[in-house]
């Protein structure tokens, strides 16, 4: 770079710009004692998600002047990552070493607390990040299948209990039919002894008639 340009990293997140050069996060140049100086940012990315981006050289107004070569750069930040956040020990940080010259060759050094934990490459945490999704997605599909069998179980339970309802309805009906026609017996059965004592009391009559006209 010369005197008075800027370096600035673009990438598909919002952190990066989305992009957009004017939204992307602008490097600074460092030096360390006798070491060649390095361009240097931080930016927070969600866990869970590959990050593509690419660095430019821009004018002191922002404009482009020079892409980086090559392709762009992807970064996985996994769901181990978010594990690793929330088992304690401090922050996790991924310190990302690029080249100007292209991504190959990158290197990646994952810190928890400021001490180094790991040295990896994005290579190989895409693979890692891709066997997490994997594990996940095979998870979730275990879940699914037990999903599905608690609800073929719910509907075989609703099942027998609108049977038990229809069962019921059908004892309550027949019981009450057999209420009417026991009840219906009952008046028939008063009946015909109304109908027995009307009879008995005409024969009595009948008799003191019969005894009456005999005493005359």
């Amino acid at each position: 770079t010369e005197l008075g340009e800027q370096l600035r990293v673009v990438g598909s997140s919002p952190e990066l710009g989305a992009w957009d050069i004017a939204k992307a996060p602008q490097l600074k140049y460092k030096t360390d004692g006798d070491v060649d100086g390095i361009w240097v940012c931080d930016v927070k990315l969600p866990c869970g998600q590959i990050y593509e981006y690419k660095y430019v050289v821009c004018n002191d107004q922002g404009v482009p002047l020079q892409w980086q070569q090559g392709n762009n750069a992807l970064l996985a930040v996994g769901i181990r990552d978010a594990i690793a956040q929330n088992s304690g020990g401090g922050q996790i940080s991924l310190e990302v070493l690029d080249r100007w010259s292209g991504p190959e060759g990158s290197s990646v050094v994952i810190k928890k607390g400021g001490q180094v934990v790991q040295e990896t490459t994005r290579e190989h945490r895409l693979t890692a990040w891709i066997k997490d999704v994997e594990d996940q997605l095979e998870q979730g599909a275990v879940q699914v299948k037990e999903l599905q069998l608690e609800l073929a179980s719910a509907k075989q339970e609703l099942m027998s209990t609108r049977q038990e309802v229809v069962q019921a309805r059908e004892e309550s009906m027949k019981m009450k039919e057999m209420a009417m026609q026991s009840n219906d017996k009952y008046l028939l059965a008063l009946k015909e002894k109304e109908k027995a004592l009307r009879q008995k009391e005409l024969v009595l009559r009948q008799l003191q008639l019969d005894r009456f006209e005999q005493q005359k």
